[in-house]
Parts: structure tokens; C-alpha cells; sequence
């Protein structure tokens, strides 16, 4: 017979032992997994697909939604194709996409983005607010010029940045295409009869313009706040603007100029599988995963 202190010590060895099964997370033998359902495989098996066209300003945020959305619903799929904002938004009129990311002016005073007649029978949606940003190298001396000393910048009427405070030598202008909704921005903004500089370099894409002036002291260009932001704005900071930087406080109140709204478009025809993504989009637990790069809408 097995004495008492012997039972006791097997039956702390496989209390032990059990604990040890726990925490090392191995499956006891007799708990089988839950095989999944066939409508769970079908629907894995015919993911949703969802066709989306984004402006570059957007492009990060748009990314980190619909990566978040896939992890938690696998059934869906995303095309993604990123440009700039008018033609992202002449594709959902030609029927090429089921969402648009777009940029739209905001109104400091009623703190609303600024919708056309079209926008309205999309179904707009403001997903976030952002701004253009005045970019320069981290090592750059000025942090900030007036309004009227920006426009002359760009206009190419400093020849030499020390007459503004900054380095000796010519300033390098990068501006983005013509054309484009930021380049209109900043001068309905800033530039009033003044044209931009003939002899500015012209750049597609904000990380264009981001590596470019990381790398080269006398750069100075135009991009998004949440580019600069991110990881690709290493080396490289923004110019306020009369004293305005482009912080929160300023962006949601519409004192930084060069703010603006980025709105999801929905094509009339879209799938059924653009509801449950638009609506988890402005989960305000979701809104938080991106609040380091853009801000939410008040």
C-alpha cells in the first residue's frame, strides 16, 4: 500500500505538473479545437473585396485602417492604389473604385470640411483632419517665417537664405505638381497674385520631398503633416507659419492656414462590404491607433 506521505507527494507532483502544462499553454489531449464552420471557410474562400483609391496624404492612414481591419476580419480584402487626390477622385466617377480617400478644404470658422454638391451624394466621410506642412532639414536654423516672407520664398524672390535668417546659399524649392489640391492649398493660402517659382523642382509624392530635404540643408518643400510625422520624416521639421506651427490645438481650431479634411467617398455601386468597414473606421477606439500622424474631426 501506498502510505499517506507518499500520496501526498504524488499528488503535489501532479499539481506541479499541471501547472506546468498551464503555463507552457500545451492543449490537454481531450480539448480539440472548435473546427470552423463552413460559412466561416466560404467566407475565407470568397473574401470580400474591396477596391479603394487614396490621396498620398492619406495613404498612411488608409494603410493602417485597412491592415487593422483584415486582422480582425479576415474575409475581406483590399485593392489599394495611392495619387494624388483629383485623380483618386476622378475614379470613383468613372466607377474604376468603391472608396476614395480625398483631400477637402476646411473652414476655420465652422470647423468643417468644405463638401461639394458631388461629395454629398457619396456619402462623405470625415475620417480625419491633417495639414501641409513647410518642411525643412532638423538642422535647419529658422523655425518659422511670416506669411508674406513664405510667399516671396516660393516665388523665388530671396535668392539667398540668409536674408531670411537661415544658411548662405540658394534656397532649394520643392513643390509638389501642378495642379494638385496641396500646391492649390498653399497658394489660395499663401501666394495671393504671386506665381510659384520657375525654377522650383517638382516632386510626385511627399516622401520624395521628405528624403530629398533630409538630405540637403537648403531644401525647403511642401508635405503632409502625417508624412512627416511618420517614419519616412526622419531628419526633417516643419516651419510655423506667423508663429503658428502646425500642432493640434492649431489644426482643430483652423489657426495653422494650410489645414484640411481627409474624406472617404463611396461609390453609389460599392459593395455591401463598404458598410462594416466605413462604420468600424470612426470606432473611436480606432481613430485612436492613428492620432500620432493625423487628429480627429471635432
Amino acid at each position: 500500500m501506498i502510505s499517506l506521505r507518499r500520496r501526498g507527494q504524488w499528488l503535489i507532483l501532479c499539481l506541479a505538473l499541471v501547472g506546468c502544462l498551464a503555463a507552457c499553454e500545451i492543449p490537454w489531449p481531450l480539448r480539440r479545437p472548435t473546427p470552423p464552420s463552413p460559412q466561416s471557410e466560404m467566407a475565407l474562400d470568397n473574401p470580400a473585396l474591396l477596391r479603394v483609391a487614396t490621396c498620398w496624404a492619406g495613404q498612411p492612414l488608409i494603410e493602417t485602417l485597412s491592415e487593422s481591419y483584415m486582422a480582425e476580419v479576415p474575409a475581406t480584402v483590399f485593392d489599394l492604389k495611392a495619387m494624388d487626390s483629383r485623380t483618386a477622385e476622378a475614379l470613383i466617377h468613372e466607377g474604376k473604385v468603391d472608396l476614395v480617400l480625398v483631400i477637402r478644404r476646411y473652414d476655420a470658422e465652422t470647423r468643417q470640411a468644405l463638401l461639394t454638391e458631388e461629395d454629398h451624394a457619396l456619402q462623405p466621410l470625415v475620417l480625419a483632419l491633417d495639414a501641409l506642412g513647410v518642411v525643412v532639414s532638423q538642422d535647419h536654423p529658422l523655425d518659422g517665417l511670416s506669411a508674406a516672407d513664405m510667399a516671396q520664398l516660393f516665388a523665388g524672390h530671396h535668392p539667398d537664405w540668409s536674408a531670411l535668417g537661415g544658411p548662405k546659399g540658394k534656397p532649394d524649392l520643392i513643390l509638389p505638381m501642378e495642379g494638385t489640391v496641396p500646391r492649390e492649398l498653399f497658394a489660395n493660402a499663401l501666394m495671393g497674385e504671386r506665381a510659384f517659382s520657375s525654377t522650383a523642382r517638382i516632386v510626385p509624392h511627399d516622401r520624395d520631398v521628405l528624403a530629398h530635404v533630409r538630405e540637403q540643408e537648403l531644401a525647403v518643400g511642401l508635405a503632409s503633416r502625417a508624412w512627416v510625422q511618420g517614419e519616412d520624416g526622419r531628419g526633417t521639421k516643419m516651419l510655423a507659419i506667423e508663429g503658428v506651427a502646425p500642432e493640434p490645438p492649431a489644426i482643430l481650431s483652423g489657426a495653422y492656414p494650410l489645414t484640411y479634411a481627409l474624406v472617404l467617398l463611396r461609390a453609389p455601386e460599392a459593395p455591401q462590404a463598404v458598410v462594416p468597414f466605413t462604420a468600424w473606421c470612426t470606432d473611436p477606439r480606432v481613430r485612436r491607433m492613428h492620432q500620432g500622424q493625423y487628429l480627429s474631426p471635432p
